[in-house]
């Protein structure tokens, strides 16, 4: 790692500009090579995980792949170490060993960019078959089309009246011992009529909320990568299942929001898919929490029936934590946390300015007494 060579002194760039391996969910490791490595060997426990941290990075979510940017606020937080800069200067060394900087003010890994190549051909041609299949899907589809419309154009049954004289009519092509049976049939009774095809299934108006929320707190988050998205039909097809598993509109909208509000990756996630297991989990806990409380009848002083709020719970809990600043381990994670069960509505309506950082006045004055003493 060189940072004092004149720029017009530096090499080329090691990898084209259009490598992008974006999108990848693994990558090579080559552990004998990586174990008897001048960085793995010389550096520190906390040098090498940045290592790893950095050749991740610049694997699967730089463009081009295999490379790094040479700013060390954006390395900092590729390496893990977030807005501290200082303790990532401490461990840039021993992290960054045998990347090399470029013309293009990026560092570029010799041997990670040997595997980007390889990975970047790969791509490419698994492209390019799924392109040429596309194509001859299609070169099928249209002919098997032309012969359809050719068939429908040339095979006309005439009438008996634009026959030509010399040639016999329609019904001349029976045997004559059934023509006349023919005759008693065709003036029997009339044909059964036909039917119809069945009607292709109707998406819901809730589908369409929930696609239309996910879609729109994409685009705020990432207005950048507004085309890169899944097929509309495909994510309103996993929303109608969300909602056939027992999830709501309200609910499905609220998952949808916090994760893409705690989505980690640089790059969105571009379909419902990608946060199945959160509304899974979500819609399971809401089915509990009916099955438990929800569906279950209380009677309330006079002797009348109501139903319970399964939320009602939740609130009590977040009372307690306003009052004492006590959050009880067993209640889950406590709010603000992306892991958080409570409803963000829920949490709102017990404090009304919440936001993540929010920090109970009971906790905040046990913290500033503790600093006193």
């Amino acid at each position: 790692m060189d940072t004092t060579t004149p720029v017009d002194q530096l090499p080329d760039p090691l990898v084209p500009a259009e490598v992008d391996l974006r999108g990848y969910g693994w990558m090579p490791l080559y552990g004998d090579r990586l174990k008897n490595s001048e960085t793995w060997i010389l550096a520190s426990a906390e040098g090498k995980v940045a290592a790893l941290h950095l050749w991740w990075q610049a694997f699967a979510h730089e463009v081009p792949a295999g490379s790094l940017p040479s700013d060390d606020r954006l390395l900092a937080r590729a390496a893990d170490y977030g807005t501290a800069i200082t303790a990532w200067r401490a461990i840039k060394e021993e992290a960054l060993r045998g990347w090399v900087l470029c013309s293009d003010g990026r560092y570029y890994h010799p041997f990670l960019c040997e595997l980007a190549l390889q990975a970047w051909e790969t791509r490419r041609a698994d492209v390019a078959k799924k392109e040429a299949e596309r194509a001859r899907k299609k070169a099928q589809r249209d002919a098997e089309k032309d012969r359809t419309s050719a068939g429908r154009t040339t095979n006309v049954r005439r009438t008996d009246d634009e026959c030509p004289a010399d040639n016999p009519p329609a019904s001349a092509g029976f045997p004559p011992e059934n023509a006349l049976k023919g005759e008693e049939r065709k003036g029997s009774k009339n044909p059964p009529p036909l039917t119809p095809p069945p009607a292709s299934r109707r998406t819901s108006s809730g589908a369409v909320a929930v696609v239309n929320a996910f879609v729109a707190a994409k685009d705020a988050r990432w207005p950048e990568y507004a085309e890169q998205i899944a097929p509309r039909m495909t994510m309103l097809a996993l929303a109608e299942q969300h909602l056939e598993a027992g999830g709501t509109v309200e609910l499905l909208t609220e998952v949808i929001q916090r994760g893409v509000r705690d989505w980690k990756n640089p790059t969105p996630p571009t379909s419902l898919a990608a946060l199945k297991n959160s509304l899974a989990d979500r819609i399971a806990q809401h089915r509990r929490a009916l099955e438990g409380n929800g569906t279950r009848k209380a009677s309330g002083p006079s002797g009348e029936q109501h139903e319970v709020d399964p939320h009602d719970q939740s609130r009590q809990r977040l009372r307690h934590w306003c009052r004492t600043g006590r959050w009880e381990p067993r209640w889950g994670e406590m709010p603000g946390h992306r892991s958080c069960l409570i409803p963000e509505r829920v949490i709102l309506e017990v404090i009304p300015d919440f936001a993540p950082d929010w920090c109970p006045p009971a906790a905040e004055s046990e913290r500033t007494g503790e600093g006193a003493r």
